[in-house]
């Protein structure tokens, strides 16, 4: 890739020069072809010898154009000036011809101008360009290749879920495929045989999303069956330090992990939402239980010695719901929410208090 680069670079920096230099050599070239016939035409009619009378003036215009200025029409210098390195002014005989667009007729005879050029770069600022039009060449080369990448897979994806309505005529079928074809990477052709899997067309909705999840998750197709089956569930295993949500098995850190269990627990033995504590009072009871429940499973010293000494605070409880849902968010999506948290502030205390979503869930803890 940067050898690719690379030579786009010089290619363009290559293009740049020429396209800079035939620009200014061309613009003088058209000026002296406006001015030349009315500055010779005055000596050409006072001399007895024509082809040395053009001679004289060549060398003359030599000297005097040795160096040009040039006009930019960039706002950034390209070229410093050209140089003339050869100018010669000749008759247009049968024996010679000349390119048509440097002539011109003074008494029936024409005369062309031969003109060679060399430019003086300003080479910083040709690599600097050069380098400007290279980003934007390669950006806009991986833009494309991306967009063909997206057209030819939705192109491919298209033609895979016009074939599975025509043979089985069933619209939850490709209802199926958009769903997984929008949420995986999978290639269309293992899309497609996964959707005729006649445990996969007899999943809802709801089910198909956690087949997604799963199938996300690198399990096989009958582990990602088996959890797209399995109720709304909520195991807690904290001795393997992991939570299993809906049959899916999904590892957190420790001290987080017991702060869910802890919530769930409140949730099993039916007990209220929970207040966070006020600033200048940290909840000493609750913070024994938990530094317990830690010591239990070999938790994080540090954190049981700041409950133990410190008590239990609302912004310890605040950042590890925060650890929480960012976990879960991270491998269930959108459906982590049905198993986060759901808070209310309470009237009272202008605090908020906070339960677990344990709606038609079975918990076990």
């Amino acid at each position: 890739m940067t050898l690719k680069a690379v030579a786009i670079y010089l290619v363009v920096s290559l293009c740049l020069s020429l396209h800079a230099w035939h620009s200014a050599s061309s613009s003088l070239k058209q000026l002296l072809m406006t001015e030349l016939p009315t500055l010779t035409d005055a000596s050409l009619r006072n001399s007895l010898d024509e082809q040395q009378e053009l001679n004289r003036i060549s060398k003359q215009l030599v000297t005097t154009l040795q160096f040009v200025a040039v006009d930019n029409i960039l706002p950034i210098k390209l070229i410093e000036r050209l140089q003339v390195t050869q100018l010669q002014l000749l008759k247009v005989t049968e024996r010679n011809s000349y390119d048509s667009a440097l002539k011109w007729t003074f008494n029936g005879q024409k005369i062309a101008m031969q003109i060679s050029t060399k430019a003086d770069f300003k080479l910083v600022n040709i690599a600097l360009v050069s380098l400007l039009l290279t980003f934007v060449f390669w950006q806009s080369q991986l833009v494309l290749n991306r967009l063909c990448t997206l057209i030819s897979k939705d192109r491919d994806m298209t033609k895979h879920s016009n074939s599975i309505d025509a043979k089985n005529n069933l619209q939850h079928d490709c209802a199926a495929f958009k769903l997984l074809s929008s949420k995986t990477t999978l290639p269309a052709d293992e899309l497609k045989a996964i959707c005729e899997k006649g445990d996969v067309k007899m999943l809802s909705t709801n089910q198909l999303h956690w087949f997604n999840i799963a199938i996300n998750n690198d399990l096989s197709i009958e582990s990602a069956l088996t959890v797209a089956k399995q109720p709304d569930s909520l195991v807690f295993d904290l001795e393997n330090q992991c939570v299993i949500i809906h049959g899916l098995h999904i590892r957190l850190a420790k001290t987080p992990l017991f702060y869910y269990y802890w919530y769930a627990q409140r949730e099993v033995n039916h007990l209220p939402p929970y207040l966070n504590p006020p600033l200048n009072k940290p909840d000493m009871e609750s913070a024994q239980q938990l530094s317990k429940l830690m010591s239990k499973y070999k938790g994080h010293q540090k954190a049981i010695r700041d409950l133990q000494e410190g008590g239990l605070k609302g912004k310890t409880l605040d950042q590890n719901r925060n650890k929480i849902k960012a976990e879960l968010q991270k491998v269930l999506g959108e459906l982590a929410d049905e198993y986060l948290f759901i808070s209310e502030r309470d009237i009272k205390t202008a605090r908020y208090k906070y339960r677990l979503n344990a709606q038609g869930k079975s918990i076990t803890i």
